[in-house]
């Protein structure tokens, strides 16, 4: 746990230290359940469906409790930039204790309320019967998870984003293992499919959890200072569930506004669906790319205001989020370029392939203004400024998305094509006004003790 050297490196190769391990940890978690989709796409086009929402499922329930990131985040990068080592270890005790306890609340809560939602979409009785088996058996494992979204943040606000990274490596590879054996069900191995993937990624959970527990163990624990990092402290948690408060409702604003979003979807039909599952899943490459620049963003701008260098908190946002930009939109030349061969890596069928490449094409033309949005809010989460990112969702998602998306989809009778058309003008008019926002800042006035 050390302070980033603000004085003695150039800014740009802080951003680079801290980006390409965020980059590729984001990737990688994106790889869990793009794994899961490539796999069970070999079981057609049900189980496509089937998995693809439940995934979405799981991503909606799982994000308005990653929050608890945000706090972590915060507070252990304002503490690691003033150099208060102790108060930033027992931040991250305090906040993964907490998440702990929200995994388990979710894992007994979607028990007993997964069918009901799948009831909600309207989809057949097949899918809503393998989505079930598949977010149960994912989201029993979501104590794990949780503790995993805490631990990586609370590292990645001290500077490290490269052990995350490697620990997200480690999970990928045990998850892609695992779904082949437990999928297909070769040799001795039970052929347990669309159960099976949810049985791999969830044990690819449990491992990352073990190796963050010993690492962490090292890392704070091993201090002079270990039993003061070990007390509870009511007033660091009450800091840390202050911080993550708004951006749990910044995710509650979405997730609510993507469950309308995706009922748009579902009436389109089970190929309409199953196509935008797979675009969404190759976009998603790419858009955690943008959560990975805004990873470093956060990191950069905390700890700049930590050690009271507000001026290079600024820059560095801004400079990372010109980077993020640059990136993303190599990105999207790339689904414009070779869309057919990127589609293809699911063996879709003809029908839901020719839909899944036009999706995918339009894709491309919004990933400059999710980078700077992606970015600037990461910046703004860092320095403990969760509010504004909270207003910018919940305009994006009632007043931007689900309007032009239902209006291009269902109105105008543009099919799939409206779904993706919506969300480019959506994310343009979020990159615009996330700019406002940062300019106005409201984020260097947060205090942290």
């Amino acid at each position: 746990m050390k302070r980033l050297d603000f004085e003695g490196k150039p800014l740009t190769s802080l951003i680079i230290q801290l980006a390409w391990p965020a980059l590729l940890e984001n990737m990688l978690h994106t790889m869990v359940f793009f794994v899961d989709m490539l796999m069970v796409a070999r079981l057609g086009t049900v189980a496509i469906a089937s998995v693809g929402l439940g995934g979405a499922m799981i991503f909606v329930v799982t994000s308005i409790f990653q929050a608890l990131s945000a706090g972590a985040t915060a507070t252990v990068a304002r503490f690691v930039g003033a150099r208060n080592y102790e108060k930033a270890g027992r931040s991250a005790i305090n906040a993964i204790a907490l998440s702990i306890a929200a995994g388990l609340f979710v894992a007994l809560f979607m028990y007993f309320f997964t069918p009901i939602f799948f009831g909600f979409f309207g989809v057949s009785p097949l899918v809503k019967k393998l989505g079930t088996v598949y977010v149960r058996t994912v989201l029993f494992f979501a104590p794990f998870r949780f503790f995993l979204f805490v631990a990586g943040a609370s590292m990645r606000g001290a500077g490290d984003t490269r052990t995350p990274m490697k620990i997200t490596f480690v999970m990928n590879s045990f998850n892609i293992l695992m779904n082949y054996l437990l999928i297909f069900g070769p040799g001795p191995f039970p052929r347990l499919e669309v159960f099976g993937a949810g049985i791999a990624t969830g044990s690819s959970f449990v491992l990352g959890m073990l190796v963050y527990t010993v690492l962490l163990w090292k890392m704070i624990l091993g201090g002079p200072w270990k039993e003061g990092v070990l007390r509870f402290d009511r007033e660091l948690l009450s800091q840390i569930v202050k911080i993550s408060t708004p951006t749990a409702l910044e995710q509650l604003i979405l997730r609510l506004g993507f469950v309308v979003f995706l009922r748009i979807v579902t009436s389109l039909g089970t190929i309409a669906l199953a196509a935008h599952e797979i675009a969404v899943r190759i976009e998603s490459m790419s858009f955690m790319l943008g959560i990975g620049f805004g990873t470093a963003a956060a990191t950069l701008v905390g700890q700049g205001l930590g050690a009271e260098l507000q001026d290079i908190a600024e820059k560095s946002a801004w400079r990372t989020a010109f980077f993020s930009m640059v990136v993303m939109t190599v990105i999207g030349m790339l689904f414009v370029l070779f869309p057919e061969a990127l589609v293809s890596l699911f063996s879709p069928s003809v029908a839901v392939g020719e839909m899944a490449v036009l999706c995918i094409m339009v894709a491309a033309f919004e990933q400059p203004s999710i980078a700077l949005t992606m970015t600037l809010t990461g910046g703004m989460r860092g320095a403990g400024d969760t509010v504004s990112p909270l207003i910018l969702s919940f305009l994006g998602t009632f007043a931007f998305r689900i309007p032009l998306v239902y209006l291009f989809a269902i109105v105008f009778r543009l099919g799939i094509f409206g779904v993706w058309l919506g969300t480019i003008t959506d994310w343009g008019l979020r990159g615009i006004i996330s700019v406002v926002l940062f300019r106005r800042g409201r984020w260097k006035k947060i205090k942290i003790r």
